[in-house]
């Protein structure tokens, strides 16, 4: 609960720093990806799940930092396909990308706080086009307004 109320309030944080763009000008996306990818696996031991990486991706969508966004959910689709693979060949691949064995499967939640942080910043196209693959994936297709 603490650090999803600590990626919560870095996302809140954007709203403060408008002035830089990127993530090369504000250490806070930098820091979301450093918890959830380091400190909490490496020194808390605390192995991050969805509700967790929702938070992240939410975060990072404050930061309109939607490249990280959509690397966050292909990993979660890559794990979430290594956990459709029979265990012994699964197991085999989780061993050459090490990282991947610790990323929760994707679900309905990552993609909608995908869709609606990509089409809050304007990438409407990449939006929609993730809308499309989420359902051919068989996720079923989210009830989403989204006002600019």
């Amino acid at each position: 609960r603490v650090y999803k109320a600590v990626l919560s309030l870095l996302g809140h944080n954007a709203n403060y720093q408008r002035g830089g763009s990127g993530s090369d000008s504000n250490p806070s996306p930098r820091l979301i990806m450093h918890l959830l990818r380091h400190h909490m696996p490496n020194i808390a031991r605390i192995q991050p799940g969805s509700e967790m990486y929702h938070a992240a991706m939410n975060a990072l969508g404050k930061f309109g930092e939607c490249g990280l966004i959509l690397d966050m959910l292909e990993e979660m689709e890559h794990s979430h396909e290594l956990n459709l693979q029979p265990a012994a060949e699964a197991e085999a691949i989780t061993t050459l990308t090490t990282h991947h064995a610790h990323v929760p499967p994707v679900d309905r939640m990552a993609y909608q706080t995908a869709i609606s942080s990509l089409a809050r910043h304007g990438h409407c196209r990449e939006a929609t086009q993730l809308l499309y693959r989420m359902q051919a994936k068989g996720f079923e297709q989210p009830d989403m307004n989204i006002y600019n």
